[in-house]
């Protein structure tokens, strides 16, 4: 049964994510290296969403989907 899980990924540009932790966009900035959580979410074994993170913003909500992969 697959299970939810998260990786860590650099912003693209282009990106018009919206962190689910403090629902500010995650922005690429050109002269800094930014990275979001991408989490696959399931429910029931099946797949229900996307949410998207700020690097920080997913530690301080406690790594609600398990360690983040790179």
């Amino acid at each position: 049964m697959p299970v939810s899980r998260a990786v860590l990924r650099l912003v693209e540009a282009g990106n018009d994510a919206v962190c689910e932790r403090c629902r500010a966009p995650v922005k690429f900035v050109a002269r800094a290296k930014g990275y979001q959580i991408i989490a696959n979410v399931y429910e029931g074994g099946r797949w229900t969403r996307v949410e998207h993170y700020h690097e920080v913003c997913y530690q301080e909500a406690g790594q609600p989907y398990g360690t983040a992969r790179t």
